[in-house]
């Protein structure tokens, strides 16, 4: 469930004992100038570092939950049309007053469709509270959260004993950050 981008990988000095896969991971240096915009695919590895006072804003974005991209369309897009920032539906924001950063967590909605598939793992309708715990052992869910806890207090809010297919696609998007946060902590430097 973690969708964190924290790491405790010390960048410039890496344990390959400790992280030997850390070998695998494509390397670029790049300089961005004042003005420049990088675009990292989902899901890349990178570091970002200034050495002098720096301003940066970043946006992620998810574009298919379900993690699959069909190209079929791009051919016949009209790329002169664009969406605004303000049409955009952010998950993760700041307002100027904000006490904390809210950076890392993962996409809610890939969060939503995780929970969907557990319907499908489990080949149920509905979603109990023994099922959670389970698909939340196997999927490595965070040892510092409970899961009966968390499926009791915000996903079956109606105390039903369990959640269907509906309800999952009505949780509210606030449900879903609270879940988010509930294992997936506070982190970084």
């Amino acid at each position: 469930f973690s969708g964190s981008g924290y790491t405790q990988v010390d960048p410039d000095k890496v344990d390959l004992l400790a992280y030997p896969n850390i070998t695998n991971v494509h390397w670029n240096y790049t300089t961005l100038l004042p003005g420049d915009c990088l675009f990292l695919p989902a899901e890349y590895i990178h570091q970002v570092r200034s050495h002098i006072r720096s301003i940066s804003v970043t946006m992620l974005f998810t574009v298919d939950p379900d993690g699959t991209f069909n190209p079929r369309f791009c051919d016949s897009m009209d790329l002169s049309a664009f969406t605004t920032l303000d049409k955009v539906r952010v998950h993760w924001t700041y307002n100027k007053g904000d006490k904390v950063i809210e950076m890392g967590y993962m996409n809610i909605e890939v969060l939503r469709q995780s929970l969907m598939s557990a319907l499908v793992h489990f080949n149920t309708k509905s979603l109990t509270e023994d099922h959670f715990a389970a698909y939340w052992r196997e999927t490595d869910g965070q040892p510092h959260a409970d899961p009966r806890h968390l499926f009791r207090s915000l996903l079956d809010t109606k105390h039903k004993g369990y959640i269907t297919h509906e309800d999952i696609l009505e949780l509210p998007q606030q449900v879903l950050k609270d879940f988010a946060r509930s294992f997936d902590p506070p982190h970084g430097p």
